[in-house]
């Protein structure tokens, strides 16, 4: 019989411990800015928008069909979902700085389907949670009224699965809890982050419009763990 499990527990002072280390990076910036005349201060931003999947971040669980399994498919519809973030970035030159944050996104009732061996389709619905704080470098290619930009980021995604329906047929449940399968399973793993926006720098707020991609976890993959990212796409102002 093949079991399978999803390891990593996320944890609170985890959490923390990164944000801590964000934060301190970005106030001590200011004393290490390759110009301390151009270079802008420190500018705060938030951001939300729309989350589109790749077509296996729907898929929740971990399942691989063998021929010792009592399942022969596993499969999972996709959805999109929302996005929100708070950002933070300090200036080393007048184009390039120092930028970090945190972002929320939620993909919600993501149908698992499994088939049996023997035919039946058994199925629950779940929600799936991606919070990825992330720190790297932003570039603005120019700055006018109209100021494109790129960046590029390390991040540490915190990813959370919750049932939201299982119908009257636990069936899926219990095959998860035979092979070992955490029903609300959690995992933390490292990837990468990049992005392109436009900003529009005139007063005191600057509003943008940003398309990143999310690869969640490119570092520390269980076994039979697939890679899983996101895009997403969203408005926002700084200040």
């Amino acid at each position: 019989m093949v079991s399978f499990s999803i390891h990593g527990q996320y944890g609170n002072d985890a959490m923390h411990s990164t944000l801590y280390r964000l934060v301190i990076i970005l106030l001590c910036a200011g004393t290490v800015r390759l110009t301390a005349s151009d270079a802008e201060g420190l500018v705060i931003g938030v951001s939300a928008g729309v989350a589109v999947p790749d077509d296996k971040m729907s898929m929740a669980y971990d399942l691989v069909s063998t021929t010792d399994n009592p399942y022969a498919l596993y499969e999972a519809a996709t959805t999109l979902g929302l996005h929100v973030g708070a950002r933070a970035r300090m200036g080393l030159t007048e184009n390039l700085s120092l930028t970090g944050g945190i972002e929320i996104n939620r993909f919600f009732d993501a149908e698992q389907r499994v088939t049996l061996q023997g035919g039946d389709v058994v199925a629950l619905t779940s929600a799936t949670d991606l919070i990825p704080v992330y720190a790297g470098l932003h570039y603005f290619l120019g700055r006018w009224i109209v100021a494109p930009y790129v960046s590029g980021a390390v991040s540490y995604t915190y990813r959370r699965v919750t049932v939201s329906a299982v119908g009257q047929n636990t069936t899926f449940k219990d095959l998860l809890l035979q092979q070992g399968i955490e029903v609300e399973p959690t995992a933390s793993r490292f990837g990468a982050r990049a992005a392109a926006g436009i900003a529009i720098e005139l007063g005191p707020l600057h509003p943008f419009v940003e398309v990143g991609y999310t690869a969640t976890n490119l570092v520390g993959r269980a076994e039979n763990e697939p890679q899983r990212s996101f895009v997403h796409v969203a408005v926002g102002l700084t200040f």
